[in-house]
């Protein structure tokens, strides 16, 4: 009786792990995926139960977003015995086809127009004074699926008036993978002070001779003036016609000394003051460096203006 009952318990532990074995593999006629490579685990309804070599098994690749491939019942059957599995470890439900789509965002082109319009008008450096005339991506933009993020990779200033290509990176889970170029026409309108009338080299400018106008640029000179106070008062270097933008080389400052004039010289420490009598070497505006003869000493020194007859010395 009792080699019977151990030779029944082998019998069992035989042929139980045989059935328990036998998996079931479910496929529906599409599937959709997120990834390029294409695993089984991917396309069954119940990936978690096969065993984890099965899950990892490749069946194809999907290189585009929104691509698809097509895969048959015995060319899965095929990949299953390549892989070392054998027919009595499964049983197969699925169509004849499968059709495998890869899983996608799809940026539409208005979309991506409306994110460049946001772009320059939030980074503009003239923005207040900006006027988009036209803003063209394009073509819509495919995307992996995931976590989309984008940022506009703006060029330099001296690229960004009239028309300009801003580039726009997409990401995906914080992976850049497009960049499409979205073309800007736009036009600035800055304040500028013009001329009211012609201005010959030489000239004191007077408020009744300039006022602020905007003007239309397609190019930027950074050396404009903007400001009324910014040129009152200077002198022209060049004669101008009516009309004409000021920009800083055209203009210089007043000297307050002129070369000849008697000054004095100022040395000055926290605990003593010299002054002594000198004669300016050469023109000079308040804040310039320039050079004056010491009428006591006869050398030449260095002093910086301070006003029409006064120069300061560093010890």
């Amino acid at each position: 009786m009792m080699r019977i009952i151990l030779t029944f318990f082998v019998f069992l532990l035989i042929i139980l792990p045989l059935n328990a074995e036998i998996l079931h593999i479910k496929i529906p006629s599409e599937i959709k995926v997120k990834n390029s490579i294409v695993r089984l685990a991917d396309i069954v309804e119940e990936p978690n139960k096969l065993p984890k070599v099965w899950q990892k098994m490749v069946l194809g690749n999907i290189v585009n977003p929104g691509g698809s491939l097509e895969i048959s019942r015995d060319y899965l059957k095929a990949r299953l015995l390549q892989a070392g599995v054998f027919l009595e470890d499964w049983t197969l439900e699925m169509p004849n086809k499968v059709k495998i789509i890869r899983d996608y965002l799809l940026i539409s082109r208005e979309k991506i127009e409306k994110i460049a319009y946001r772009c320059v008008y939030e980074r503009h450096p003239w923005k207040n004074y900006l006027k988009i005339l036209e803003i063209k991506a394009p073509s819509d933009v495919i995307l992996p699926s995931g976590k989309v993020s984008f940022f506009c990779q703006f060029p330099s200033q001296k690229q960004f008036l009239s028309s300009f290509s801003l580039p726009i990176a997409f990401s995906i889970n914080g992976q850049i993978v497009n960049r499409t170029w979205v073309t800007v026409k736009a036009k600035i309108s800055l304040p500028v002070v013009v001329t009211l009338r012609p201005l010959a080299r030489g000239e004191v400018i007077k408020k009744e001779d300039v006022k602020i106008e905007k003007r239309e640029f397609s190019k930027i000179n950074p050396r404009m003036f903007s400001r009324l106070e910014e040129v009152i008062g200077k002198r022209m270097k060049v004669s101008i016609g009516a009309g004409e933008i000021l920009t800083y080389t055209q203009v210089q400052p007043i000297p307050l000394i002129h070369r000849g004039d008697i000054v004095t010289i100022v040395a000055e420490s926290p605990v003593l003051k010299v002054t002594v009598k000198g004669r300016a070497k050469e023109d000079g505006c308040r804040g310039d460096l320039i050079k004056v003869l010491n009428l006591n000493s006869k050398k030449i020194v260095y002093g910086r203006v301070i006003d029409n007859h006064t120069v300061k010395v560093e010890f």
